[in-house]
């Protein structure tokens, strides 16, 4: 093993949480590795010193007031029978937006100036039409050399 992985895992190694294979790597790196043998000390006396201390009680008060400060976010609640919030804002603003858009309408076709539409009148045909159309006629004598 290398240095940079021996110092991950040596607090895994004084707290004995290593499995055997890596404890084994590690331990054979440290007998060789004068550095990593005295950043090992190091972290055997900071755990010695941690073990030897007294344990320490906090206050009651010290909960409440961790409790108070937690932040835990709220759920949001739906609105109009059941419908999420941000469901109604959506069709609001889309609301919102036809009617801008329609009021920009009216306002563009109030400043043009009107088109000016000539209409005439022609009198009405009375031709007679047919509503079938034939396509071929031959006479009867005929259809049979057909």
């Amino acid at each position: 093993m290398k240095c940079n992985e021996v110092i991950k895992h040596l607090n895994d190694f004084v707290l004995e949480e290593l499995d055997q294979e890596t404890e084994i790597q590690v331990n054979e790196h440290c007998a060789q590795c004068d550095t990593c043998q005295k950043a090992l000390t190091e972290r055997y006396a900071v755990a010695d010193l941690l073990r030897g201390s007294e344990r320490f009680e906090p206050p009651a008060h010290l909960y409440r007031r961790v409790k108070r400060n937690v932040y835990v976010p709220k759920k949001e609640k739906p609105v109009f029978w059941g419908i999420p919030r941000s469901f109604v804002y959506a069709v609001a603003m889309f609301s919102l937006g036809v009617a801008v858009m329609r009021a920009i309408d009216v306002y563009v076709m109030s400043i043009q100036p009107a088109a000016k539409i000539e209409a005439r009148t022609e009198p009405l045909r009375l031709e007679q039409r047919s509503d079938t159309v034939e396509f071929y006629s031959v006479p009867a004598e005929n259809l049979a050399r057909i």
